[in-house]
């Protein structure tokens, strides 16, 4: 797959106060699959010969506003694509079928939060988001004339996820360890993310042969964590003076947890 973009943006200051960042995307998106993909016994599996171009002309919005020094507001909204990936493209033709029509997902992201900082050693950040994911690729059971049945690889539905982030470091021993080039940090964060369909269709072959329709409308998305704990330790070792602002060295050390809400 081949990918060329091109990205612009400007930022525009308002009393030093409000900065509003705009900005759009262009992407040159190729994609193509031939060939053998491994055999069935002795006879080889031939893929179907595809071969797809597109152009992406995605935009995006950001902001900040600075309470003082020390603390600000902060949004973001941008559109956003995942482009069809090889796999998705290279099913066995015995057994799949790809729709001709198979299209790329879309969707956007946002986001608004609350940042800054206490003195030189604490840092948090909270803030909640949304994520739209539309025209999610899967596959469906349908069935032939003949009464076979095949995998159907199309778009099938779409769903989204609303969540709440929150973040705090603190860097322990500063004036002890700052003059030596050396940094340590502990840091904690907490995520609760709420992930579900929305129209999504799936087919499925009953015991009896039968397809059966469903959608899975309100469901849960499968490997969507609800809670995200993570804790660390950070260690940073700064190896020139005249790079303050860069960290050369970075040891970390981080610990976490997920907790899948039971259906």
């Amino acid at each position: 797959m081949l990918c060329d973009w091109r990205q612009f943006h400007i930022v525009f200051s308002i009393k030093n106060k409000l900065l509003i960042i705009p900005g759009i995307r262009y992407e040159n998106v190729e994609g193509s699959v031939n060939g053998r993909n491994g055999f069935s016994g002795s006879a080889p599996i031939i893929l179907q010969n595809i071969r797809r171009s597109r152009k992406f002309l995605i935009a995006g919005v950001g902001a900040e506003y600075h309470i003082n020094k020390y603390v600000e507001w902060y949004g973001n909204i941008s559109q956003a694509y995942r482009p069809v990936q090889f796999a998705e493209l290279s099913a066995p033709p015995s057994t799949d079928v790809i729709d001709t029509q198979l299209k790329d997902a879309n969707g956007y992201n946002a986001d608004l939060g609350f940042r800054g900082k206490y003195g030189d050693a604490l840092f948090f950040d909270a803030s909640i988001y949304h994520l739209q994911y539309n025209r999610r690729i899967g596959t469906i059971v349908q069935q032939n004339v003949d009464g076979s049945f095949y995998n159907y690889r199309t778009n099938v539905g779409k769903s989204w996820s609303n969540g709440i982030e929150a973040l705090v470091e603190y860097s322990l021993l500063r004036k002890l360890l700052y003059p030596k080039k050396i940094e340590l940090r502990i840091f904690s964060s907490f995520a609760f993310n709420d992930s579900k369909y929305g129209d999504f269709k799936v087919v499925i072959k009953s015991p009896e042969n039968q397809l059966i329709e469903k959608n899975l409308k309100n469901k849960k998305v499968e490997n969507a964590p609800t809670q995200i704990i993570r804790s660390g330790v950070i260690l940073n070792y700064k190896r020139s003076e005249e790079h303050t602002s860069e960290l050369q060295s970075q040891f970390r050390i981080s610990y976490a947890v997920f907790c899948l809400k039971k259906k």
